[in-house]
């Protein structure tokens, strides 16, 4: 297995990344909702802990307040010798202290409209306006010190006061004394209503309330009577013992069986007051919350699956098609990428599909261009190679021809003979400029040997060729290719000149125009032929040269070429019977000195 394949085993798909991100954000989610239910179900169990909390101080406070001023009365009554006096004397005298004793106890009610009834109990004496006798002699019983207390709670359906009738009243009661000696009991009735105004009539938030003694339940609000006794059970007060009553509230404060439960002993009143938070139903009131909890995730959950697909179809899907498409081009050469790419997706999808055809049209065009490019390099080094090897096979060995032209020469001056002498000199200048020094020489070497060699064919012609020269004096030291001008000379003469029969003229010269140099080289001779002017021509133009034909004219052409570019080049004009124009076009080059 190699590098790319032990790398790729460790990539996942594309859908793959997008599930498990879907996966990882839906489980966040929901965990996110779970904490968020969990948390207010909290915050709201902890209000009505705190609710239940306030309210039971408050009615603590309440009743202790209530029991203190009913107790300052009980002690006001019984110092009043009114009431001694009407319990305390024999049925026969009561008659004079009856009027006063009423007037005393409607005077003290009236100060405190929550009270219900002051009841006067005794042997001859059985006054209430809201309970029997019988009721009255139990609630009696029950007062078995000789302190003021409270005795507990009742309803009474003695009268037709409906609405006392449907009121819980709080008892509370204790001995009267005449002369030191027990004349009856004092009973005074309070509505309940006094010290349960905090407590709505049926609790939202699921908290309950309970009075009960150590034994039983005296009275319970907004539950019902299983649920009322549930929760007497629960508390466990029965196994209260007398250092645990002394403890504070805050401390009696615990949960047990889907409660908490809080209470408070009253030691005034020997009774405990208790309230229990109902967890279950204190948490209902998350209900609706949760329901929109769910519909909201139910929503997330439809539009990742809905984004999904989507994504899927737009991106996912045309993503592997391009893959398979890539894998496919690797498989065969790009040039048999014959039509563009179609991805349906996304906007992003479409262009990179319209971009990658592109490209691998580019691609092939690129690949064509190169193609091209290297087979023309191809036929120009051979082309090259051809022209060079035709230049070194038209040459004999210049050092041999040299020396044997200076045999000549000394020759010819033993002989008396200037004329073939001079001959020689120049030959052996032409083929010493030939054979030394480097492709490259100055315009101004290039007409010097020119001249020599225009000076031979002078004597050859015995006064039937003029040559006329014209080279500015800023175009001698421009640099052009060795024997550019000789081998184009030449031809004027032998093909243009000397079948004329007559004098013929030769106009050789040379402008700058820019970065531009042109030569021209004119003769008057015959001219060529509009048949074979084209063939030269066509020659020229072809990008394969062929030099068993023309040789001087293409030989140059390709040389100039080769060596500066396909924008230069030689240009011939002709026509029948009125000479040849052949203008060299070259690049304006100056020697490293200028």
């Amino acid at each position: 297995m190699n590098r790319k394949e032990k790398h790729s085993c460790h990539l996942h798909s594309i859908t793959f990344e997008i599930r498990m991100i879907q996966f990882i954000s839906l489980s966040v989610l929901l965990l996110l909702c779970l904490l968020l239910i969990f948390s207010l179900r909290k915050i709201l169990i902890d209000n009505a802990s705190s609710y239940a909390n306030i309210t039971t101080r408050k009615l603590e406070t309440e009743l202790t307040a209530n029991y203190n001023s009913l107790q300052s009365l009980y002690i006001n009554l019984m110092q009043d010798s009114a009431l001694g006096n009407l319990l305390y004397s024999p049925y026969s005298r009561k008659s004079p202290y009856i009027e006063p004793a009423l007037q005393l106890l409607a005077e003290y009610q009236s100060y405190n409209p929550h009270i219900a009834d002051i009841a006067l109990v005794s042997d001859t004496v059985h006054r209430s306006t809201f309970f029997s006798n019988e009721e009255l002699d139990e609630m009696c019983k029950t007062i078995t010190d000789n302190n003021f207390h409270f005795i507990g709670i009742a309803n009474s359906n003695f009268h037709n006061d409906r609405a006392a009738s449907e009121t819980s009243l709080l008892l509370f009661g204790g001995r009267i004394y005449y002369n030191a000696q027990p004349a009856g009991f004092l009973i005074i009735a309070l509505r309940s209503t006094s010290v349960t105004l905090q407590i709505p009539a049926e609790s939202k938030i699921g908290v309950l309330y309970l009075i009960t003694s150590h034994d039983s339940i005296l009275q319970s609000f907004n539950c019902s009577e299983k649920e009322a006794q549930k929760l007497f059970e629960l508390s466990d007060i029965s196994s209260l013992d007398s250092a645990q009553l002394n403890n504070c509230f805050s401390s009696n404060a615990r949960t047990v069986s889907n409660y908490s439960l809080q209470y408070t002993y009253l030691h005034d009143m020997d009774c405990f007051l208790i309230s229990a938070v109902d967890i279950q139903r204190a948490g209902s009131n998350i209900y609706n919350l949760q329901i929109i909890l769910c519909s909201f995730v139910t929503m997330i959950i439809f539009l990742t699956a809905l984004i999904l697909l989507l994504v899927t179809a737009h991106l996912v899907k045309p993503l592997k098609r391009f893959v398979k498409i890539i894998a496919d081009i690797r498989g065969q050469s790009p040039n048999h990428f014959e039509k563009p790419i179609q991805l349906n997706g996304c906007l992003e999808i479409e262009t990179l599909s319209h971009e990658f055809s592109a490209m691998m049209f580019d691609i092939q065009a690129l690949n064509k261009r190169i193609f091209t490019t290297t087979s023309n390099l191809y036929e120009a080094k051979v082309q090259k190679q051809e022209a060079e090897i035709s230049y070194l096979r038209s040459q004999i060995d210049p050092h041999f021809i040299y020396n044997t032209l200076e045999v000549i020469r000394q020759m010819a001056i033993d002989k008396n003979a200037p004329e073939i002498a001079d001959i020689t000199t120049n030959m052996g200048k032409i083929f010493r400029y030939n054979a030394k020094g480097g492709g490259i020489v100055s315009l101004e070497d290039e007409i010097k040997i020119t001249k020599a060699y225009v000076a031979v064919q002078q004597t050859r012609f015995q006064g039937k060729l003029k040559v006329y020269y014209n080279f500015p004096e800023e175009t001698h030291k421009l640099q052009v290719i060795k024997m550019l001008l000789q081998p184009l000379i030449e031809n004027a003469i032998f093909h243009g000149l000397e079948p004329k029969g007559e004098i013929g003229t030769l106009f050789i010269g040379s402008r700058t125009d820019g970065n531009n140099l042109y030569i021209s080289i004119r003769d008057d001779g015959i001219g060529i032929s509009a048949g074979k002017l084209e063939s030269i021509r066509a020659a020229l133009a072809s990008d394969i040269y062929d030099t068993s034909k023309h040789v001087g004219i293409i030989n140059i052409h390709a040389r100039i070429q080769l060596q500066y570019g396909k924008e230069y080049s030689l240009q011939i004009g002709s026509s029948a019977d009125d000479g040849t124009t052949i203008t060299l076009h070259l690049p304006a080059v100056k020697n490293r000195e200028e």
